[in-house]
């Protein structure tokens, strides 16, 4: 894959430096929608509202961990770097829209559809991408336990199944 050249001079790398910028700040922003999306309080009868601190501020100070978190640098700052962002950005977005796509009453089957398109995206960008599917499965059994094991299953498998035919296709 040949990398778009930015905007200015010729292999000036500012433009590469923002568009990576950017990329990170994004993904960061994915970061958080998916953090609230795990750590939203579910209501059951006779239940509370979960841990307040998890629903409000936990997922805010995860994606700024995840921000200035020292490891990211390597990929934020050099030009070669932009597939990691941009495997992550897809991967993140397939996870966000997975798990919205899961509590949605309406629009359901587009936000799945965007999760599948994010996640193969995401195994063109870079093959690493194959680990989201048992992170799915992981956060799947770990809401079982809210919305009991039938329903969790026929949730994650309208998005496995299908991920897993377009991986081995892959």
């Amino acid at each position: 894959w040949q990398v778009p050249a930015p905007p200015g001079p010729p292999l000036d790398p500012v433009g590469f430096h923002l568009g990576n910028g950017l990329l990170h700040t994004l993904n960061g922003l994915l970061v958080w929608s998916v953090l609230s999306e795990i750590f939203r309080p579910r209501r059951r009868e006779g239940a509370g509202a979960g841990i307040p601190f998890l629903a409000s501020g936990g997922p805010l100070i995860g994606a700024a961990l995840f921000l200035v978190h020292p490891v990211q640098v390597e990929s934020v700052a050099s030009v070669w770097g932009r597939k990691d962002l941009l495997s992550g950005f897809f991967a993140l977005l397939a996870l966000a829209s997975y798990l919205k796509a899961g509590r949605a009453a309406r629009g359901g089957g587009l936000l799945s559809g965007l999760a599948l398109g994010s996640y193969f995206a995401a195994l063109l960008t870079r093959e690493g991408a194959a680990a989201l599917l048992p992170v799915v499965a992981i956060i799947e059994i770990f809401r079982s336990r809210e919305d009991g094991v039938a329903k969790a299953a026929r949730r994650a498998a309208r998005f496995l199944v299908p991920a897993a035919v377009i991986t081995a296709l892959f």
